[in-house]
């Protein structure tokens, strides 16, 4: 159907998502459902560090 990153990205196949025939609530409650297991992962991985962005360099 799609995928969710960290910042709140959300990309969609609008395809898959007209054939599953949701609503817009239902969209919006699976994708929060999605970020907040998203968060606790980055927590559990992440610990007090802060996160890496694309352009840092070694």
């Amino acid at each position: 159907m799609g995928a969710i990153a960290s910042g709140g990205v959300r990309v969609l196949n609008d395809r898959v998502v007209a054939g599953l025939r949701w609503s817009q609530q239902d969209l919006e409650a699976a994708t929060l459902a999605q970020q907040q297991v998203l968060e606790s992962q980055e927590a559990a991985y992440r610990g007090d560090r802060p996160p890496l962005g694309w352009w840092t360099t070694r």
